[in-house]
């Protein structure tokens, strides 16, 4: 029986594709063990319970701890996930995935590691300039020139594309005879668009309906007719997706995944001055193929009242990008990854 240990925390968008993949593998193989190991957000503990596996969490070092301190505290918490006895591990980055695979490479146990986003993360690229990582799956092209890098493509799970749109309207109560504006801040939200909405309701409401993922704690959303919001959605998103004309989302490759499997029209407002300005780097990566209509936050008042206007007049131009889009998805990367993932535990098996 294989253990297959998934690392990263700090947003959905390192849990997600985890998710997705373990759910291929457990498809196929339902005889290996999988065991997540995320960030301390509930967010993301919910949503690795909700699709029916295990997790434990690592919580960061408190903010003024030594440097040298808080390696040592990480290095070991990191120790005692190892107790799983994993044959390998799929690691997301972020800040808690550094040490961990410190502890795999100590351990002598193989990594693999995906980058999701059009640019390499700062903890991803630390472990590869460190020797830690046995295989690089890549979401977008070019990331890497490592001589081990593949690319997969960005995992989304299986049932993102199953969604009704019936259902959708019978969650949000529209009648489907306006058009229908998604509003996607990621998974802790995005306090600029939801006071963007909240100040230009009234001109919005003229042109669409709108369904607006606001995150936890950040609603304070007006309660008008043609407006629907909710602070999270997971089992319901597919039936929004396929409710939506047309989406305004954050540029998190997680979230850029999703709507380009369902091929929905999409204004991206990256979110500046966050990591590796890695949303920036999605953004202009889908522009420059003509996939997104790419605002820049500070312009986001100015224009978007227009360009959805725009959106609705122009079915062509709805078309062109919605399939520009599709052509990022990449419906079979669960799949692929789940085979490098276990014919890495079998040459692991075969060298031991």
């Amino acid at each position: 029986m294989k253990t297959i240990l998934f690392v990263g925390g700090g947003s959905i968008g390192h849990v997600a594709p985890s998710v997705a993949v373990a759910n291929s593998i457990r498809e196929h193989h339902p005889e290996c063990l999988m065991h997540f190991i995320c960030g301390d957000q509930k967010v993301e503990a919910d949503f690795i319970v909700a699709h029916g596996f295990s997790r434990d969490h690592i919580t960061p070092s408190p903010s003024g701890v030594h440097p040298i301190l808080g390696g040592l505290f990480a290095f070991h918490r990191a120790r005692k996930t190892m107790k799983k006895n994993p044959d390998v591990i799929f690691s997301k980055g972020g800040a808690l995935s550094g040490s961990v695979c410190l502890m795999a490479k100590v351990r002598g146990i193989p990594v693999i590691l995906h980058e999701s986003d059009a640019v390499m993360g700062r903890a991803n690229t630390l472990a590869i300039k460190m020797g830690l990582v046995h295989i690089i799956c890549t979401g977008f092209p070019h990331v890497s020139h490592h001589s081990r890098t593949i690319l997969t493509g960005n995992p989304v799970r299986t049932d993102i594309v199953k969604g009704s749109r019936g259902q959708g309207l019978a969650l949000t109560g529209f009648l489907g005879r306006k058009p229908i504006l998604l509003i996607l801040g990621g998974s802790q939200g995005a306090q600029f668009f939801n006071e963007a909405v909240r100040l230009q309701i009234d001109s919005l409401l003229r042109l669409c309906d709108i369904i607006h993922i606001t995150g936890e704690g950040k609603a304070h959303a007006p309660e008008q007719l043609g407006y629907w919001h909710a602070e999270f959605v997971h089992q319901k998103l597919p039936h929004l997706y396929a409710t939506a004309d047309f989406a305004m989302s954050r540029a998190g490759a997680g979230s850029i995944g999703e709507l380009a499997a369902n091929a929905i029209p999409t204004i991206l407002v990256p979110l500046r001055g966050v990591g590796h300005d890695h949303q920036y780097a999605n953004a202009r990566a889908l522009e420059k193929e003509s996939a997104c209509i790419h605002i820049p936050q500070e312009e986001l008042a100015e224009k978007l009242v227009g360009i959805l206007t725009q959106l609705i007049r122009s079915p062509n131009m709805r078309e062109t990008l919605a399939q520009n889009l599709r052509k990022f998805a990449t419906p079979n990367a669960s799949g692929h990854i789940a085979k490098i993932i276990l014919q890495c535990i079998e040459e692991s098996a075969g060298d031991a």
